[in-house]
C-alpha cells in the first residue's frame, strides 16, 4: 500500500504541476490578449469619445460664432448706435420686443454706454420666453469692464456665465454706425441660454445625446463627481464607462474668469468596446481550448511514457521481491532513462543470481570437504585404535617374556 501511495503521490504532483502551468499560461494569455486586443479597442473608443467631445466643443463655439454674426449686424447699424447716444424710446418699442428676440433666437440683449452703465436690458426665460428681470446678469456686466472696454472697434468679447435661469453664452461688440465708423459710444451684448431646446439642436448637429449639469450643484451621481475631479486635474475633456453598454463624456464650461460653471454630459453606446469584448472572448476561448488540448496531451504523454512505465517497473520489482525469484527479468522496451534503470536492475539481478550460485557452490564444496575430513578422522581413529591395540599386545607380550625369564 505504501508503494501505491507513492505512485499516486507522484501522479498527483505531476497533475498539480500541470495545473499550475495551465493556470499560468491561461493568465498570461488573458493579460496579453487583454492588453493587445481589448485595450486597443478601448483606445479606439477613447479616441472616438474625445473626437465626439471635440465636435461638441466645436459646435458650442460655432453657436457662439453664429451669435456673434447676428450681433455684428446690430453692432454695425445706425439706430442702435444713436440709441446709445440719445436713449431714444422709440427704438425700444420698435426693435426690442419679445418677437424680435425670438426671431433672433437670443434670450438676452443688453445695451451698455461708454461709461459702463446698462442703458437697456431684456432677458427672456429659457423655458417660456417670457421677460424676466435678471439683476444677477446686470450686476455681472457692471462688475466686468470687458463688456464695455475693447482694444479696438473691431474686437469682440465672448464667453459663458452662470445665472439662476441657467448657463448662458454671450457675445459683446462695440456699437458702430452702419458704415463701421465710430466714435465709440457703447456696446451691445447678445446672450443665449443653454437650455433643452438648444441642447436638442446641438444633439442633432453632433449626433450625440447631450445634457448640462451645473458645476456647483449637489448631485448624488458618482460619475459626475469623478468627472469634476478628473477635469480639474487633467483637461476640459473626460470620459468614463458607466457599464459595458454605456460610456459618458464630459466637457467643462468655464466663465470669463476661468471659473468652472457647468459640465456638458454626453451619453453614448459602446459598440466598439463590445465588438472588442467579443473578439477578446472569442480569442480567449480558442486559446483556452488549445491550451486544454495541449495539457491533455501532456497528461497522456506523462501517463503513457512515464507514470505507467514507472508503475509497471515498480510492480515487477515488488513481484520479484515478494516471490524472491531473482531469475525473473524486467522488460526493457525503450532506450531512455527508465529503460536504463530497468537494464541496471537486470544487471543487479544477474549479480544476485551469480552470487547465490557461487554461494551454493561454496556450500557444496564445504560439505564435500567436511565429509572428507570426517572420513579421514574416522580412518585416523581406526588406525590409532589398531596402533594402541598393538602397543597393548606388545606390552602384554613383553610382560609374558619377562615373567618367563624370571621363572627360569
Amino acid at each position: 500500500m505504501k508503494e501505491k501511495n507513492k505512485i499516486l503521490t507522484i501522479r498527483l504532483k505531476i497533475l498539480l504541476l500541470i495545473l499550475v502551468f495551465t493556470v499560468f499560461v491561461v493568465s498570461f494569455f488573458y493579460v496579453i490578449s487583454k492588453g493587445i486586443i481589448l485595450d486597443s479597442f478601448l483606445r479606439f473608443e477613447n479616441d472616438k469619445m474625445e473626437t465626439n467631445l471635440k465636435r461638441l466643443d466645436y459646435s458650442i463655439n460655432n453657436s457662439i460664432r453664429e451669435l456673434g454674426i447676428k450681433l455684428n449686424d446690430w453692432a454695425n447699424w445706425d439706430e442702435p448706435y444713436f440709441f446709445l447716444k440719445d436713449n431714444n424710446k422709440d427704438f425700444v418699442n420698435i426693435n426690442l420686443g419679445i418677437n424680435v428676440l425670438e426671431a433672433l433666437e437670443v434670450n438676452a440683449i443688453v445695451f451698455i454706454n461708454k461709461e459702463g452703465d446698462v442703458v437697456f436690458s431684456k432677458v427672456l426665460d429659457p423655458e417660456n420666453n417670457q421677460p424676466v428681470y435678471s439683476d444677477e446678469f446686470i450686476s455681472y456686466i457692471k462688475g466686468n469692464q470687458k463688456f464695455s472696454q475693447f482694444s479696438n472697434l473691431k474686437s469682440s468679447f465672448s464667453g459663458f456665465i452662470e445665472l439662476r435661469e441657467g448657463t448662458m453664452f454671450f457675445v459683446s461688440r462695440p456699437s458702430l454706425k452702419s458704415n463701421g465708423d465710430g466714435p465709440f459710444v457703447g456696446s451691445i451684448v447678445f446672450g443665449k441660454f443653454i437650455n433643452k431646446e438648444f441642447l436638442k439642436n446641438i444633439g442633432l448637429t453632433t449626433q450625440l445625446l447631450v445634457d448640462i449639469v451645473p458645476y456647483e450643484s449637489f448631485l448624488n451621481s458618482s460619475d459626475i463627481f469623478l468627472a469634476k475631479t478628473k477635469i480639474l486635474k487633467e483637461n476640459r475633456y473626460f470620459f468614463n464607462a458607466e457599464n459595458n453598454n454605456v460610456i459618458n463624456g464630459y466637457l467643462l464650461l468655464s466663465d470669463i474668469n476661468n471659473k468652472p460653471i457647468s459640465i456638458l454630459k454626453t451619453v453614448s453606446d459602446r459598440p466598439i468596446y463590445n465588438q472588442g469584448l467579443t473578439y477578446f472572448n472569442y480569442f480567449l476561448r480558442v486559446a483556452t481550448s488549445l491550451i486544454l488540448v495541449f495539457v491533455i496531451l501532456i497528461i497522456l504523454f506523462f501517463e503513457i511514457m512515464v507514470i505507467s512505465r514507472i508503475s509497471k517497473l515498480n510492480t515487477m520489482v515488488l513481484d520479484i521481491i515478494k516471490t524472491k525469484n531473482f531469475s525473473k527479468r524486467l522488460e526493457v522496451n525503450e532506450r531512455d532513462e527508465l529503460g536504463q534503470v530497468a537494464f541496471l536492475i537486470n544487471i543487479m539481478l544477474d549479480d544476485i543470481v551469480n552470487f547465490e550460485k557461487k554461494e551454493l557452490d561454496a556450500t557444496k564444496n564445504e560439505k564435500i570437504i567436511a565429509e572428507r575430513m570426517k572420513e579421514q578422522l574416522e580412518e585416523t581413529s581406526k588406525l590409532n585404535s589398531l596402533m594402541v591395540g598393538r602397543e597393548l599386545e606388545m606390552i602384554k607380550l613383553k610382560e609374558e617374556v619377562n615373567d618367563l625369564k624370571n621363572k627360569n
